[in-house]
This record gives C-alpha cells, sequence and structure tokens, in this order.
C-alpha cells in the first residue's frame, strides 16, 4: 500500500516505511496487539487494510478447521509397522471371529508360535477387538492397522512384502452373495500379483467356498472351511 501510496501510513517520525517496518506492522496487527505506533492514515490505506483483514480472517478460520478436521483424523493405528514374518488379517473382523481365529492360530497345539498378528480396519478398533490384546496367550503379538486392504500405502505400512501369510476373515453365520464373493476375489488376485510369495486363506462356510470358487477357479488360495 505505502508503494502505491506513499504517506498513507504514520511510522512515528519516520518517513520511509522499509520491508522490516511492514512486517512489523503485519505482526502488530495480525497478533490483534495494536501499538498503534505505525498505522494508516488515508481512506484508501484503511480500506484497503480493512480488506486484507477480511481475508486474514477468513483464510485463518478455514484453515484451522482443515486442521483441527486433520488432528480428529488422526489415529495411533494409522502408522508404519516394521514387522517380519507376521500374519495379516482382515475382512470380517468382529471381536468373536477375530477371538476364534487367534485362539486357533496360537493353540498350544500348534507349538510356540512368535509370529505377531496385525489386523486391518477401516476404522479404528473398538474396545473389544483392544481387549483381546489382553488376553494371555497373545503376549504382545496383536496390532492394529487402521486403513484400506486395497490401498498401496495401506500395504507398504503393514509391510506386506515381508509378511508370511494372509487370512480373510468372512461371516460364519451368513452365506456370501455374489458381490462379496467378487471382492474377495478380487482382494486375493490382488494380494497373489504383488505379493506372490504370500500365501492367502480365505476361512468361510462351506456354502461360501462354492460361491467364491465359482467367482475365480484359478485362485491360488486356500480356503479354510468353519463350522456353522
Amino acid at each position: 500500500i505505502w508503494e502505491m501510496d506513499p504517506g498513507s501510513f504514520a511510522n512515528g517520525d519516520r518517513d520511509d516505511f522499509d520491508f522490516l517496518s511492514a512486517f512489523y506492522y503485519m505482526m502488530v496487527t495480525a497478533s490483534t496487539v495494536g501499538y498503534g505506533d505505525i498505522h494508516p492514515v488515508r481512506t484508501s490505506s484503511r480500506m484497503t487494510c480493512v480488506v486484507l483483514l477480511i481475508i486474514v480472517i477468513l483464510v485463518v478460520g478455514d484453515q484451522l478447521g482443515e486442521l483441527e478436521g486433520a488432528l480428529q483424523d488422526s489415529s495411533k493405528y494409522d502408522q508404519k509397522y516394521r514387522f517380519s514374518n507376521h500374519i495379516i488379517i482382515t475382512g470380517n473382523c468382529r471381536d468373536f471371529t477375530l477371538n476364534r481365529v487367534l485362539k486357533e492360530f496360537y493353540h498350544e497345539d500348534h507349538g510356540s508360535i512368535e509370529n505377531k498378528c496385525l489386523v486391518i480396519l477401516e476404522k479404528d478398533p473398538s474396545a473389544a477387538l483392544i481387549g483381546i490384546q489382553n488376553l494371555p496367550f497373545l503376549d504382545d503379538k496383536l496390532y492394529f492397522l487402521k486403513g484400506n486392504i486395497s490401498s498401496d500405502q495401506t500395504l507398504m505400512k503393514a509391510n506386506m512384502k515381508k509378511a508370511d501369510a494372509v487370512f480373510i476373515i468372512t461371516d460364519q453365520y451368513s452365506t456370501m452373495d455374489s458381490n462379496e464373493a467378487n471382492s474377495i476375489s478380487f482382494l486375493c488376485n490382488q494380494i497373489e500379483n504383488k505379493f506372490p510369495q504370500l500365501r492367502v486363506f480365505v476361512q468361510m462356510n462351506g456354502y461360501s467356498k462354492l460361491n467364491l470358487m465359482d467367482s475365480n477357479p484359478d485362485s491360488k488360495t486356500h480356503f479354510m472351511l468353519i463350522d456353522m
């Protein structure tokens, strides 16, 4: 404003208005301190400052809103894991289903299994799921990752390339329809193509197995039947 209209600001006893003076005025004004030692004295400069202040208020308010939203969306479960030889569980991970799968996987009849387990969920785990972490047989082996299993970013955070196996859990109390079968089939193909060294297991009931096999007869996926 000073460059376009010299003399439009009162700057104490000084006749010039350099960059440092402008920066000082901006900080004092934006912080709402307003000492008054530098102030606009003409109508044009005052109106320009009013417009600029309105713009600053709108922009800062909007950015603060986005920052608050980002902080709310952040999750301690959205992080990168550096495990190796771990197993990954995804799918219909209800607490009772996950509990059942883990009890079977870590059963003492299988010997001492030290593989860690990473469960991928699309939202933060429920209190019931978090409670499973405290079961004695897990012994700090269960972790959660918030993300989409189809996302490359999530696969990277899960360190999928160093995983030992992937377990896809389905609802044991319902029959899988064609849409769900196609979705799981696509996921199996995606994992097999990107990580051919990984073993993929799908846990389901007999009727769901037939639907899934029909949707992807060439899949190398292992099917695990569960009792209804």
